[in-house]
């Protein structure tokens, strides 16, 4: 468990308490926005290494999600996105927030372990679904900073990815979140991510919460196992 990130990968307990700031002028540019104000606090703030593959994300965002980078992978990502296929299965697979949370904001043990996923659905070998709760959930922190660009590229990596797809809580994705409610001790915004996974037909559902049980149909993948 990495102080100050989210604990156990768990979005209800990563928030911190504050009044909500206001989009000012002086709100820090793209380039500084990583690590920066609205951001998840980084405990290992000295050890952010620059990637020049990586630091364009918040242009390629903002030019419609991950397309901007589908060029081939290197050769040790390309054995990565098959071992990934292989604990995956083939797809589609559902992300959970913190998957957007480590790759945006690039966390500094989990970004070579969610990357892979990213390079896999940017070069169409992957299809990703999420729900629209990760929308509201990633959201948070930069709106209550008043980081206003990192909030634009939250919203242009989920919304403007071809191959993931946000999977809106309609009436379907309720009951069967209500069901898993009553089966098993899962919180709620954790059953409305299940179900999402589950109406959809997912092969496997990828978390950074070590406390989430695996639920009948969706196989539970934690970062932890892509990581070994």
């Amino acid at each position: 468990m990495e102080e100050d990130w989210r604990i156990d990968g768990d979005p209800q307990r990563e928030e911190c308490p504050g009044p909500p700031l206001q989009a000012a002028a002086g709100t820090r540019p793209a380039a500084q926005a990583l690590g920066g104000a609205g951001s998840h606090p980084d405990p290992e703030r000295g050890r952010r290494r620059s990637r020049a593959a990586l630091h364009p994300r918040a242009a390629g965002a903002r030019q419609g999600g991950l397309e901007g980078r589908r060029s081939r992978p290197p050769r040790r990502a390309r054995a990565a996105l098959v071992d990934l296929t292989r604990l995956l299965g083939r797809g589609p697979v559902a992300l959970d927030t913190a998957v957007f949370i480590y790759f945006i904001e690039e966390h500094p043990k989990h970004l070579e372990t969610v990357e892979p996923i990213f390079q896999a659905i940017a070069s169409g070998r992957l299809e990703a679904i999420t729900s629209t709760l990760t929308l509201l959930e990633v959201l948070v922190a930069p709106y209550r900073a008043g980081n206003i660009d990192l909030a634009q590229r939250y919203e242009a990596v989920l919304t403007r990815t071809r191959g993931l797809l946000m999977v809106e809580l309609e009436r379907p994705v309720l009951r069967l979140a209500a069901q898993l409610r009553a089966r098993s001790r899962v919180k709620t915004p954790d059953a409305l991510q299940l179900a999402a996974g589950l109406a959809r037909r997912c092969t496997a559902f990828v978390t950074g919460d070590r406390r989430l049980p695996d639920v009948p149909g969706l196989r539970v993948v934690r970062l932890a196992e892509l990581g070994t």
